[in-house]
């Protein structure tokens, strides 16, 4: 199981969903870039979590981070940020507008 990741079933629905499209190797080479990308803007939201700051608070934080957050799920409570791969099948951090 990848290391960001501790539930087999919300990571083969994320592997049927968009890693099967993505360019990338294999599951392994997915779930290694998605934990590497979500490491540094989970550790700008663990702090504000931990003192129950709101999720808009978050992505707030995330943009002041420079993080292109272009979307706030408050249902599911979820923050899109923005990636976009190369030709080498490695994905990239970068603003919708940064798309080729």
């Amino acid at each position: 199981m990848a290391s960001c990741y501790d539930d087999l079933g919300f990571m083969t629905h994320e592997w049927e969903k968009h890693g099967t499209c993505a360019g990338v190797k294999d599951s392994d080479d997915f779930f290694s870039q998605v934990c590497s990308l979500s490491a540094q803007p989970l550790s700008v939201m663990q702090p504000l979590r931990a003192q129950s700051q709101s999720l808009a608070d978050m992505a707030s934080a995330l943009k002041n981070g420079g993080y292109p957050v272009y979307y706030v799920d408050d249902v599911d409570s979820q923050i899109y940020i923005s990636v976009c791969a190369s030709n080498d099948g490695q994905w990239k951090i970068a603003d919708v507008s940064q798309f080729s």
